[in-house]
């Protein structure tokens, strides 16, 4: 089994092969397609989620600046 791997972009429900490849595939029929679709990491996703909609904490009382160098 001969394999590549590329980045395209979907247009129109079509994937073209890129230039340098496109000779290797051109008298097949029939070839096995894998699409892998990045996803945006889960803690990006809550942090987001978390600016719009932050959590209120009753008799919440943050620390002074110099608290924290104490």
């Amino acid at each position: 089994m001969f394999a590549i791997e590329f980045q395209a972009n979907i247009q129109n429900g079509f994937i073209e092969i890129p230039e340098e490849y496109k000779q290797q595939f051109q008298q097949e029929k029939s070839i096995k397609v894998i699409l892998l679709k990045d996803e945006q990491s889960p803690n990006r996703d809550m942090i987001a989620h978390l600016l719009d909609n932050p959590i209120q904490v009753n008799e919440f009382i943050p620390i002074k600046r110099d608290e924290i160098y104490e």
